[in-house]
């Protein structure tokens, strides 16, 4: 099942990068909004699973979050960071976003997993991804 969820999940990753374009017209904050919903939904979901079916919904959900994700975090570096600099600011934000995020998270959660259990990672990920979602949720606009 575990290749049948990535794959699934990947199509529709790629299915949301291909149509990003159309993305372009709503607002980039409720974009992020959206990305942060998702993810709720996955964790929720995962966090709920008692069949395969319900992983790879969450694993869905998490790539159409991040299908979303990458075009906007493109978009927001070409329009606010100064020419000279935008391939090290692309660079890092798929360091940040990608690369950083995945090696921390997957040191600690199986720490947790091994003393508090798998659902001890659902429940810290609905914590984390509380703090963008008020952030952005408060924010009305990217200038």
């Amino acid at each position: 099942m575990l290749g049948i969820d990535s794959f699934i999940g990947v199509m529709f990753q790629g299915l949301f990068i291909i149509i990003s374009g159309k993305f372009e017209r709503m607002p980039a904050h409720l974009r992020m909004v959206l990305m942060c919903a998702l993810l709720v939904a996955e964790l929720v979901v995962t966090g709920l699973a008692k069949s395969p079916f319900l992983i790879i919904m969450g694993m869905v959900f998490a790539n159409v979050s991040y299908g979303i994700m990458m075009p906007t975090m493109r978009e927001l570096v070409t329009r606010y960071v100064p020419e000279h600099l935008r391939n090290t600011a692309h660079s890092l934000s798929d360091l940040i976003f990608g690369s950083l995020s995945a090696i921390i998270s997957l040191t600690y959660s199986s720490a947790l997993i091994h003393s508090l259990g798998t659902k001890s990672v659902v429940v810290i990920g609905l914590c984390i991804i509380a703090v963008p979602m008020i952030l952005t949720l408060r924010r009305k606009s990217f200038r």
